[in-house]
């Protein structure tokens, strides 16, 4: 079988959604999976129909592999797991990262449904799925700073460039980013600037991007190409710093400082979930298991700060849905962020 990489979007989307869509989705294989409920999608707004996803599935996907109905919807699911930890790879791994040591933070409509395979995936530990993970990406929009990004060619050797060059290039990029950021409002004092070099070893045809902390001392230019050097060897595994670096292009980033809302944090309460919070027990299926599970389904806004479910179990909001697997547990902080923490792991802190 092959997932994607092509999607059929929210119209005519996924077979269950009976608005016209005819091929097997993602969200066709949680439905028969038992991870998304058909009645409560949108808090209930939406209604989703696992029987036209089935036969689709039948006629499409096991028909042609010999694949039950269940084995086939697992599948899709194990193989879009395992497309999306080969780009958690990617950006963690592949730059010099230990998925280990990082919290694997789930968002999106279906983010939270996958996040603990991912993390099982990749070997971490703890996951944070934030308050409204389907608004996230428009939260971030409405609160992100304003950024520019510049540059202006170099093409010579570290050895030839002058600081005074350097300062140079940056002080005409910063002119030009400044000029940016006023006409979309920003006042003076909440522009900063991130001054960064492209650099690479003499006769590479890539560059690694490392940042200059003054472009006004000599000094603070040895210390971005023993950066490069650090950088290449955490990245590729050697560094060669006898040979000649040469500097490619000078960057700037320009932000503009953009007011960010403060979050009220609560007070914990105890541990277990009022009763209103529980809203009914589903059969799941779950990979390593290979079968079905009894969950528990909880309602997240239902939840308070302090309060531990422990998977396997289901939490369902208005923009989607948290599959807790079994192994983990999840804890609700001060913030209304939900902490899913494999057992063993330890808890983190509110």
């Amino acid at each position: 079988m092959r997932v994607g990489p092509m999607s059929v979007g929210a119209n005519p989307g996924p077979v269950c959604y009976q608005r016209g869509g005819k091929r097997p989705t993602v969200t066709d294989a949680n439905l028969i999976l038992g991870r998304l409920n058909p009645n409560y999608l949108l808090g209930g707004r939406m209604k989703v129909y696992p029987l036209p996803s089935k036969k689709a599935l039948i006629k499409q996907i096991c028909g042609k592999t010999n694949l039950g109905l269940v084995e086939a919807a697992a599948g899709i699911v194990q193989i879009v797991n395992a497309t999306m930890a080969k780009i958690l790879r990617i950006v963690s791994t592949e730059r010099g990262h230990d998925p280990r040591c990082f919290v694997l933070n789930a968002f999106g409509g279906a983010g939270p449904m996958h996040a603990c395979a991912l993390a099982e995936e990749l070997h971490i530990s703890d996951i944070v799925v934030p308050p409204h993970p389907g608004l996230l990406s428009a939260l971030g929009l409405l609160t992100a700073d304003l950024r520019h990004s510049l540059s202006r060619a170099v093409m010579m050797t570290a050895h030839d460039v002058k600081s005074s060059t350097i300062k140079a290039f940056f002080t005409r990029l910063q002119a030009t980013g400044r000029q940016a950021l006023k006409s979309q409002g920003i006042q003076p004092h909440a522009i900063k600037f991130q001054q960064l070099l492209d650099m690479r070893y003499a006769g590479q045809g890539y560059e690694l991007t490392v940042p200059l902390t003054s472009s006004s001392r000599s000094e603070a230019f040895e210390k971005a190409i023993a950066r490069f050097h650090d950088r290449h060897e955490a990245i590729y595994g050697y560094a060669a710093r006898e040979e000649s670096v040469e500097l490619v292009n000078a960057r700037l980033v320009a932000i503009g400082i953009v007011a960010k809302p403060k979050l009220a944090k609560q007070k914990l309460q105890g541990t277990t979930p009022p009763t209103n919070a529980l809203l009914t027990k589903r059969q799941v299926y779950f990979e390593k298991e290979k079968d079905y599970d009894e969950c528990p389904v909880y309602r997240r806004e239902c939840l308070k700060p302090g309060n531990v479910v422990y998977g396997p179990a289901v939490i369902e909001q208005y923009d989607s849905t948290t599959i807790v697997y079994p192994g983990w547990d999840s804890r609700v902080d001060g913030y209304g962020n939900l902490l899913i923490t494999s057992i063993g792991a330890g808890m983190i802190d509110a």
